[in-house]
């Protein structure tokens, strides 16, 4: 039964923000209880959260996933609307060891199973008291592209049917002439028209099974935000930055299969100073250290700052955080500086009707 006693308010609450940036975060409930601690204590700075409550199965039905039980859904929603923060449920498609595509191939090619899929996601989120929902389906296939987004568009007909929001969080690319296998199944400009809010994850340039190097650098991001913004209505593009870094060992000996990186959290990469350091600032803005033969990055608040006046200059709706809980602490206080005020009371008229809507202009578990 949904949660009613919390007030929730369904809008399609797409206008831009009047004034600043927004800040919107995923959420996870596997790290321990430190993303919930860190929601809990920052929740005024947030427009939007996405917990992590659903996921594709491997028989490609949508369901409420293990590490967010009823009580967690409860307070979490609960705790948002406190602070007037729009809860939109996410459903991935991880499956143990990365994110599968072959679990969409048993909906996604046939219209009814995709129609039934996306009934289920808007039962359950309505069920649940969510405000909306957030797709992250991730390395699907070029050839998926089509029905990729005829399943979109189906899903985002059901949401404003219902009065729900949605959110779909996308692979970076620069353009589609070099974009990824993943990135070329996701259409930007058919999914931008579909959606409210588009978060292309500007972070894994170097990820835990390729070489060392940068996740996030700043001429890269500002090149996948900019492409981002030409084929997606800027007041909807939210800019996935990363809260996190990878401690990459030594590379494999002939013969020796590789070891992936170590995903590191704020705790674990003081730790790590504390041990080897100093670190020093690479090209990118981001930190590095090297040390034993190993190589370890992290994006801290001084390397995350600049992405608050990139996307402000080219007219982003704000930044999309993954994740709370690993971030550098000092992130906190650059983000009350940069966002567009504290968010409304629970219950206060901020509902857009949905004939307002901006039309369309031509490490661990990453979200």
């Amino acid at each position: 039964m949904a949660n009613k006693a919390v007030g929730s308010v369904k809008a399609r609450e797409t206008a831009p923000p009047a004034g600043g940036l927004e800040l919107s975060c995923w959420l996870v409930y596997w790290d321990g209880g430190a993303s919930w601690a860190d929601f809990e204590k920052h929740a005024p700075l947030f427009a939007r959260v996405c917990p992590q409550w659903y996921h594709c199965n491997a028989l490609g039905w949508p369901e409420r996933g293990p590490d967010a039980g009823h009580l967690q859904r409860m307070a979490t929603v609960a705790l948002s609307h406190r602070h007037g923060v729009k809860v939109l449920a996410m459903v991935n498609n991880f499956g143990g060891t990365d994110f599968d595509a072959k679990r969409l191939d048993r909906f996604l090619a046939e219209p009814a199973r995709r129609l039934a899929h996306a009934q289920e996601l808007v039962r359950l989120a309505l069920e649940d008291g969510a405000d909306g929902l957030d797709v992250d389906y991730e390395n699907l296939r070029s050839e998926q592209r089509e029905d990729f987004s005829l399943f979109m568009e189906a899903l985002a007909a059901l949401c404003r049917r219902k009065g729900l929001l949605l959110g779909t969080a996308v692979h970076p690319k620069t353009s589609e002439a070099e974009a990824s296998a993943a990135a070329l199944a996701q259409d930007y400009q058919r999914l931008g028209q579909a959606v409210d809010f588009f978060r292309p994850m500007t972070y894994d340039l170097h990820w835990s099974t390729s070489e060392p190097g940068p996740i996030a650098p700043l001429a890269w991001v500002e090149k996948a935000l900019a492409f981002a913004c030409e084929q997606v209505p800027a007041s909807k593009v939210e800019l996935g930055v990363p809260g996190y870094g990878y401690d990459w060992p030594a590379p494999p000996r002939p013969g020796q299969s590789g070891v992936p990186a170590r995903p590191l959290g704020w705790r674990a990469w003081n730790d790590l100073l504390q041990k080897h350091g100093p670190a020093r600032r690479d090209k990118g803005g981001e930190l590095v250290l090297r040390y034993e033969g190993r190589t370890a990055f992290f994006v801290d608040a001084e390397a995350l700052a600049p992405k608050f006046d990139l996307a402000a200059r080219l007219g982003a709706r704000g930044l999309a955080l993954w994740i709370p809980g690993s971030v550098d602490p000092a992130f906190w206080e650059a983000a009350r500086e940069r966002m567009a005020g504290s968010a409304p009371p629970a219950g206060s008229p901020e509902a857009v009707s949905a004939s307002s809507r901006p039309s369309r202009r031509g490490g661990s578990q990453a979200g």
